[in-house]
């Protein structure tokens, strides 16, 4: 039996035997769709990445937009990334009529990942998606054209949006790309506050967006390099990767880029955390320790986590706050409010006078935005 073969008879899901398997791969040779479909996500489960996509290239050849959308989630996504091809089958998908596929070539335009970054072309993509029905896409319309009622209403399933020949072009990205006036509390490690970072509709924006698809969080293992619970951080959050992303959090990230100094391509997945009471983060370092092989490759091919930026996104709940042990501060921001701070030395070496909790929560409820900032650009650049 070949190796691929019996990692699909290992999969019970199938129901059949190994006689049957092979059916299936000579049905998919044939050119069966489903079987294209079948062998391509059985093989991506069982981590044989390029024998997946070769079977959704074939599929996407003949098969329908969200097949095509399909294969170029996977190539944007799973490392190695092929992003110039995976734009190539996004722009097919939204050619075919795909909603979804138009609102990821806007993310991707936004976040200039493939090409040169292009908020008119992001702005063009998302008014396509809105067109083709996409209810995200003209949500985000909505907001960014000042009505953010509108535009959780439409989030949420809710009223029917404008005529898609007006929806967006009241648009002014020049203001929402403004940074506002920020404040340095600490030189050394450098700790900087940011009032008024978000509006109140982009704070109610990512809360909606993220309470769907909270799970709990997770760290990072430094044996393993993979994601890992532990037993001190068990609040939940999400984290919103160019896949379920939107033009909402691009502009966001522009912003965060503007204050720290840093491109976005070395910006991590933003997170949304959500925190209930008893909840917390125990105090911990966000740079990455290079004590273990897994570590040291991890930072060899992404950088270190040199910046972590926190915006706040509610208010009126007890405890909670951001506290630095050593540093002998802790901060507890307005609704929209921001704070930035160093976790590396100018050398690139780990600033262990950033070590910080989430105190727990005692009452209400805490929603944060996190983003962690790479030391390098990385994002999508294999």
């Amino acid at each position: 039996m070949s190796v691929r073969l019996a990692h699909l008879h290992h999969h019970t899901g199938w129901g059949m035997g190994e006689s049957s398997i092979t059916d299936v791969e000579n049905q998919a040779s044939a050119g069966d769709l489903s079987a294209q479909l079948r062998m391509a996500r059985t093989l991506l489960a069982d981590g044989e990445l390029e024998a997946s996509r070769n079977w959704l290239r074939r599929a996407a050849e003949t098969g329908p937009a969200d097949i095509k959308l399909e294969l170029a989630d996977n190539l944007l996504t799973f490392i190695p990334s092929e992003v110039s091809e995976g734009i190539g089958w996004a722009r097919a998908a939204a050619e075919a009529g795909s909603g979804e596929a138009a609102h990821r070539l806007a993310v991707l335009a936004a976040e200039g990942v493939g090409g040169q970054q292009s908020w008119s072309d992001a702005l063009d993509h998302l008014r396509r998606a809105a067109a083709l029905g996409h209810r995200v896409a003209q949500a985000e319309l909505a907001g960014l054209s000042g009505d953010w009622s509108l535009a959780k209403m439409l989030l949420g399933g809710d009223g029917d949006p404008p005529d898609s020949g007006r929806l967006g072009h009241g648009v002014d990205l020049v203001s929402w790309l403004k940074v506002p006036a920020v404040q340095i509390l600490l030189l050394s490690p450098r700790v900087v506050s940011v009032p008024g970072f978000l509006s109140p509709g982009e704070c109610d924006w990512m809360i909606e967006r993220a309470r769907p698809y909270l799970k709990r969080a997770q760290t990072f293992d430094p044996r393993t390099g993979l994601a890992q619970v532990q037993e001190g951080r068990n609040h939940s959050c999400i984290g919103f990767n160019v896949v379920r992303s939107d033009v909402v959090f691009a502009i966001v990230r522009a912003r965060m880029a503007l204050l720290t100094g840093h491109s976005p391509m070395g910006f991590e997945d933003t997170s949304v955390l959500h925190y209930a009471p008893g909840e917390q983060f125990a105090p911990h370092y966000d740079f990455i320790e290079a004590d273990t092989p897994a570590a040291q490759r991890e930072i060899a091919s992404s950088g270190q986590r040199a910046v972590t930026f926190l915006a706040y996104l509610n208010e009126g709940y007890e405890g909670g706050e951001t506290a630095f042990p050593v540093l002998g501060r802790s901060f507890k921001g307005k609704k929209g409010h921001a704070l930035f701070y160093d976790n590396a030395l100018a050398d690139g070496s780990p600033d262990r006078r950033t070590l910080h909790a989430g105190t727990p929560l005692k009452r209400g409820e805490k929603w944060l935005m996190s983003q962690w900032i790479r030391s390098r650009p990385a994002w999508l650049s294999q």
